[in-house]
């Protein structure tokens, strides 16, 4: 289901601009995932963010998605 997730999300980004678009035309991206099952067994919370980050500083990528 991540994968997939990630996919939707990759979609849902490259989906906003055509051939020869400008990145800077790129919206942000937020997608929200209701289950009944426990779908991050890592945490406890209800709420989760996720973003891309720089692992080592700790810095965000893009603020393209969530």
């Amino acid at each position: 289901m991540r994968f997939r997730i990630s996919y939707y999300l990759s979609n849902m980004i490259t989906g906003q601009i055509g051939r020869g678009g400008h990145y800077n035309e790129l919206k942000q991206v937020i997608c929200i995932v209701i289950t009944d099952y426990d779908f991050i067994p890592e945490t406890r919370r209800c709420h989760t963010v996720f973003g891309c980050w720089k692992r080592m500083n700790i810095f965000r990528l893009t603020t393209s998605w969530k």
